[in-house]
């Protein structure tokens, strides 16, 4: 019995993870003529209330950080009181969890932080706080209790419906100020956030949201061996934080492995990233790799003029004025998407359908109900990057794929029949996408298998895929099969495996490239010796007098370029296995010292190579301009000695791919020449394509029948109804799917395989001879009788459920019926008449019985 699939068209998405949205906002207080404090949000009802209510409820963030909040604001709010001006905020937003930590045991007693939340609290802490200090056991050097924090930051966990780990959030308001005190007590603060994170054994596969007010305004790396002049009186640090401290203006400096939190890139609808009215970049959004980030905004009322731009929102756009009335900073959003209990898909009656479009995903970790093996996950993929498993495309469409290392790589996921019956037969299908077309490059491979209940392994080669150097990009293409012949009962599970495999490499020439091979530009005390080193390749087809490279700092601008024609040794470059070797030295700081500065290899005005030091930056002018550089992962600062430590490629090949950058620490700078543990080998070496899988459908099919008889594949034993049963054809070599396997006009059955003058047909359905053998036939045997010499015997073989008639005459046009016969599985013998001199002929037909 066929199964109808009457509800096939419904459709059940792959659920990825659970979706959390947070903002972080500043909100600014009001000062009286002594610039003593008043208030910031203020009392409902007024401008200052209205305005950041307004902002919040057109957000509408599932968890809420406020900073610069004043006391008079909290008022009533901490200690278990819910009387506050910010509790009737939360009651307004709809989140009813609320944290104001004290300012006891704080440098700051007039300005509070707090979390407002739509989940409850599983835990709370008040990282600072005087209570802190003693719970930790935290003192300072003249044994009394530490007091280094400037405002208290309010830490929370929780437990989101759904989601397979709680989330710990922590909001901060750093010191403010730019002055080598105010530098020093932020790197404190930040030492304490981590401290916070070790002692709660997190790390980075943990859900971490760390968000707020850096208030990281000073622009260049402090390194201190020592406290500053001129901190408070009350002033104490805590003995477990050592010195020496050093302070970055990038966000991502300080919290590194094990937790990997790094700033979220967060914009205005306009592509700015400033997050004051006054042009400052001081609130960020961080995340460790184990949260997905879908989408983030700068929420700025000016651009707020539709509900079609930037994240969604709700409500209505608020007048332009909102925001320079509620703060001068901008509140700062983003949504995320946390991992959650989700470990199969399930196909059921209502939802026959699952499509996984992977959308969110980060490449850190496999997509849930996925798992992989052979490669490791390297986040989202950039133009360059090498061999490991990424996430591909944009956050609102992303894919999973890779670039092949030495070992296959597999993607499995699984799903469960959770519908009242048996699957006969799935549709799968997938969208492959492919970015790169190296030539020499591999032909790589991706194939498909399934597997039920861990049973034995079904490929299907209708599902492979192969990446290959002349595939002209861009590349997308959907492959698809139907398996019938299944039967996967109810609650059993199946596995869907994708197994990519690299090609067999192929040695090419040396390669169309020149890139940037070695750097210096930060050292102890003032810089000195910056250098860059340009290598050419001996398959450069471009004008070495087109070379230029130009200087981008953090915000995307072009501060300065050098043409290779500037070189110190143009006209008489080294040479290296025929590649040419370019440096040139550069006046003292003339390479800004990061974070976030970069570098671009320009040919005659088209980018070669766009890379970066401590961060990435996006290029506002110059040749660059609109891209993104890549961070090449390694950085140098004002410990680096004189001399030595220079950052550059090692490795062996020929490609600038082949290369990896490092920090050549104690090593002398090599200006000029191949770097530390760098071999140039002359010929390119065969790349891997990188390409990736979106759209990974399964779905619950009708199962095959091929010949619409009512009669599934699985169980029809003629699938063309050809009246040859499809083990016959296998026989046979004729296709079961097609009456007429050769398209020649003549049905397989009325062929004639094997000569014998005896149709494929007749062989098989009455004779039961073999169809294949010329000496396998039905055969009648007219002999004299051997017991009567004046008579003559027709015999011949019969079978069950056949029937025979025997027919005469004098030719061949005029035959009579003589006899019928029913079919006994004996020899049957019949006397035709006597043995006479004239010539008389005699047939044999057989046939199915009635």
């Amino acid at each position: 019995m066929v199964r109808p699939l009457f509800l096939v068209l419904l459709l059940a998405t792959g659920a990825f993870s659970v979706p959390l949205r947070v903002v972080t906002f500043n909100i600014e207080t009001n000062r009286d003529s002594n610039d003593s404090v008043t208030e910031a949000l203020n009392e409902p009802g007024t401008a200052d209330y209205n305005s950041v209510r307004d902002i919040l409820l057109r957000i509408n963030a599932d968890v809420v950080c406020l900073q610069e909040l004043a006391n008079p604001d909290v008022s009533n709010g901490t200690n278990g009181n819910t009387n506050s001006d910010v509790h009737s905020l939360a009651s307004d937003l709809g989140l009813p969890y609320v944290i104001i930590p004290t300012s006891s045991g704080v440098l700051d007693f007039g300005l509070r932080n707090a979390i407002l939340s739509r989940y409850p609290f599983e835990s709370v802490d008040e990282i600072g706080t005087g209570d802190y200090m003693e719970t930790i056991g935290s003192v300072g050097s003249n044994g009394s209790r530490a007091k280094d924090v400037t405002r208290a930051m309010p830490a929370i966990t929780i437990d989101i419906p759904g989601a397979a780990k709680p989330t710990t959030i922590v909001t901060l308001h750093n010191k403010a100020g730019s002055t080598q005190k105010d530098s020093f007590r932020q790197c404190v603060e930040m030492e304490r956030l981590a401290q916070y994170l070790n002692n709660n054994l997190l790390n980075e596969t943990d859900n971490i949201v760390v968000l707020g007010d850096f208030n990281f305004s000073r622009s260049n790396d402090l390194t201190y061996t020592s406290e500053p002049a001129d901190l408070p009186s009350t002033w104490n640090r805590g003995t477990e934080i050592p010195l020496p401290l050093t302070y970055s203006q990038d966000p991502d400096f300080y919290l590194p492995t094990p937790w990997q939190l790094t700033a979220i890139d967060a914009r205005a609808v306009n592509g700015n990233d400033v997050t004051t009215q006054g042009g400052s970049n001081l609130d960020y959004i961080l995340t460790t790799p184990a949260i997905a980030e879908v989408g983030s905004e700068i929420y700025r009322s000016t651009l707020d003029s539709s509900n079609s731009l930037g994240l969604s929102k709700v409500g209505d756009p608020l007048p332009a004025e909102t925001s320079g009335i509620a703060s001068d900073h901008y509140a700062v959003f983003a949504d995320l998407e946390i991992e959650d209990l989700f470990t199969a898909y399930s196909l059921t009656d209502a939802e026959p359908k699952v499509v996984e479009t992977f959308d969110g995903f980060s490449g850190n970790f496999p997509p849930a109900a996925w798992t992989s093996a052979g490669a490791d996950w390297a986040g989202l993929y950039q133009s360059g990057d090498g061999p490991a498993l990424y996430a591909f495309d944009s956050a609102g469409d992303r894919s999973v794929g890779l670039i092949g290392g030495q070992n296959p790589a597999t993607f499995t996921a699984s799903y469960t029949n959770d519908t009242s019956a048996p699957i006969e037969a799935l549709e799968l299908n997938y969208l492959i996408r492919q970015f790169t077309n190296n030539d020499p490059g591999t032909s790589d491979t991706l194939t498909a298998s399934l597997s039920i209940d861990g049973g034995s392994t079904i490929p299907l080669p209708d599902l492979t895929f192969t990446a290959t150097p002349s595939t002209t990009l861009p590349f997308s293409q959907t492959l698809s099969t139907t398996l019938g012949g299944l039967s996967i009962p109810a609650g059993s599970t199946f596995t869907l495996t994708l197994t990519a495999t690299k090609g067999t490499p192929i040695e090419g020439t040396a390669p169309d490239e020149a890139f940037i091979n070695e750097f210096h530009y930060d050292n102890v005390g003032t810089d000195q010796d910056e250098f860059i080193e340009v290598v050419v390749s001996s398959g450069f087809t471009g004008a070495l007098s087109g070379l230029v490279v130009e200087l981008y700092n953090q915000n995307g601008s072009n501060y300065g370029s050098h043409p290779l024609t500037s070189f110190d040794n143009f006209a008489s470059p080294s040479f290296s296995n025929g590649y040419q070797i370019f440096s040139k030295a550069l006046p003292s700081s003339d390479l800004q010292n990061g974070g976030n500065d970069g570098l671009a290899l320009v040919s005659d005005g088209s980018v070669l190579q766009f890379i970066s030091y401590e961060g990435t930056t996006t290029a506002t002018n110059g040749s660059a301009i609109s891209l993104t550089s890549m961070d090449i992962g390694v950085s140098q600062s004002t410990s680096n000695p004189i001399g030595t430590d220079s950052l550059g490629l090692t490795g062996t090949g020929a490609a600038y791919a082949d290369f990896t950058w490092t920090e050549f620490l104690g090593s002398p700078f090599s200006p000029g020449a191949a770097n530390p543990g760098q071999t140039f080998d002359g010929t390119a070496s065969s790349l891997p394509q990188a390409f990736s899988f979106d759209n990974v459908t399964v779905c619950i099919a009708e199962p095959p029948d091929n010949d619409s008889d009512g009669d599934p594949d699985s169980s029809d034993p003629d699938d063309d109804n050809d009246f040859l049963p499809d083990l016959v054809e296998a026989e046979l070599g004729t296709n079961p799917f097609l009456a007429d396997s050769d398209g020649n006009g003549t049905p397989d059955a009325d062929e004639d395989f094997d000569g014998d003058g005896q149709t494929n047909g007749e062989e098989v359905l009455v004779t039961l001879t073999d169809p294949t053998d010329a000496n396998s036939l039905f055969v009648a045997c007219l002999q004299t009788h051997p017991n009567n010499a004046g008579q003559l015997e027709l015999s011949f073989p019969t079978l069950l459920g056949r029937a025979y008639r025997i027919r005469s005459g004098d030719d061949l046009t005029s035959l009579q019926i003589l006899a019928t016969y029913t079919g006994t599985g004996e020899t049957f013998s019949y006397l035709v008449g006597p043995n006479q001199s004239q010539p008389t002929f005699f047939t044999v037909e057989a046939s199915l019985a009635n």
